[in-house]
């Protein structure tokens, strides 16, 4: 095996090793990005059912009513329907 040879089969290992790099990067952003969009559902599902629980009395706490009051104020502006609880 030349010189040649030898450093292109380091050049060749070296892109072999950028390349996994970035696929595992790639790989970690999306995954990143699946569980951002997974906590942001879980969040709107526990304040959609918070709202609720708000609405028909079964839950009270002065931290909800400027919250609660934003909601009704945008409800009431003709807002469309909220969408059917998660379960």
């Amino acid at each position: 095996m030349g010189l040649l040879d030898s450093a292109r089969l380091k050049a060749l290992a070296k892109a072999q090793q950028t390349a996994v790099k970035t696929v595992e990067g790639v790989i970690e952003g999306m995954q990143d990005a699946r569980m951002s969009s997974e906590l942001g559902q879980a969040q709107r599902a526990l304040g959609e059912a918070t709202f609720e629980l708000v609405e028909s009395g079964e839950l009270a706490h002065p931290k909800l009513d400027d919250l609660v009051g934003q909601v009704r104020e945008i409800r009431a502006k003709g807002s469309p329907k909220p969408p059917p609880p998660a379960s």
